[in-house]
């Protein structure tokens, strides 16, 4: 076991259940890339899905990175921005108790967002850039800090 594997398996260990979504995908990344760089190691069955699992971690990867754009171009007073005019939808759209079913989807689609932002807005405090996922596997300091929100 390398330092990273051990400080990885140490974070997980740690038993702590994050709402923060990025940390459950770095985390999977960093599992799914441990067992794909052992695979001599890894059961039958990880052996014969060994392409789906390499699909499913590009996958992972597109997504940390299409969220790592989205956070490092904005900073928190963007977000702070943003949320605003979420709320301003949300507040328009609270103020008619009549709302028919795609109505009340969008305004809960819209909730979902704020609730997004104030997370980001709050990470953004402390992290104002995230790293890279080979950064993360290096450096597990800034996804300690992740995990802690």
């Amino acid at each position: 076991m390398n330092q990273t594997t051990i400080a990885i398996s140490e974070l997980l260990l740690s038993n702590h259940k994050s709402k923060n979504n990025i940390v459950s995908i770095i985390l999977e990344y960093a599992i799914l890339k441990q067992k794909l760089d052992v695979v001599n190691n890894q059961s039958w069955y990880f052996k014969n899905g060994i392409e789906s699992n390499k699909k499913k971690l590009k996958s992972l990867e597109t997504s940390y990175i299409n969220f790592q754009n989205y956070y490092n171009s904005h900073t928190q007073d963007d977000l702070i921005l943003i949320r605003s005019k979420k709320k301003e939808i949300k507040d328009h759209w609270e103020q008619n108790p009549e709302l028919n079913m795609i109505a009340r989807i969008y305004l809960n689609s819209v909730i979902r967002n704020i609730n997004k932002l104030n997370d980001l807005i709050l990470i953004k405090k402390r992290i104002p850039q995230l790293y890279s996922l080979n950064e993360h596997m290096q450096n597990t300091a800034q996804l300690e800090l992740l995990m802690n929100m």
